[in-house]
């Protein structure tokens, strides 16, 4: 997951590292095969990590629920939304693949050649195997001292 943050906003690996204070590889199950026994990366640590270095990194549910009073609602699925999410945007998409336990990070988007696989270090086709179940579009923040605040304006 931390190489295709950093291949999204073209830094080093090393620099998100420092950023996040590990590097992922402590041990923390060590009964269980690699990757899993490894402490890894929250996403949470690379949305801080990228925040410091001014870029947003913003959340797309593959398929919406929201729950009134215990019932679910499940939003309607539009393939074209996720579709406009990826042809219009760089970021980074987790990925299951089909009978395995664990999760798949790939970056994605026009000025990476759409999907860049760390494990191959290559852009690819999205395999047929795989399932999107999560999609992080990543924007960089900008300081322009131009811009008013939506609260700037406001009477109470």
């Amino acid at each position: 997951i931390l190489i295709a943050f950093a291949k999204v906003i073209g830094e080093s690996e090393d620099k998100l590292i420092e950023l996040i204070g590990h590097d992922g590889s402590y041990i923390i199950r060590p009964e269980l095969k690699s990757p899993m026994k490894y402490k890894g990366f929250h996403i949470q640590e690379l949305v801080d990590a990228l925040f410091k270095l001014n870029w947003a990194v913003i959340e797309i549910e593959i398929s919406p629920v929201h729950t009134i009073k215990g019932v679910d609602y499940k939003l309607e699925e539009d393939k074209n939304r996720l579709e406009e999410y990826l042809k219009k945007n760089n970021g980074v998409i987790i990925v299951s693949e089909y009978l395995k336990p664990w999760r798949h990070a790939l970056a994605f988007g026009p000025d990476i050649g759409y999907f860049y696989d760390p494990k191959i270090q290559a852009c690819a086709d999205l395999p047929s195997t795989f399932k999107i179940d999560v999609i992080y579009i990543i924007k960089r923040i900008t300081n322009d001292k131009t811009r008013t605040s939506i609260y700037e304006n406001r009477t109470t």
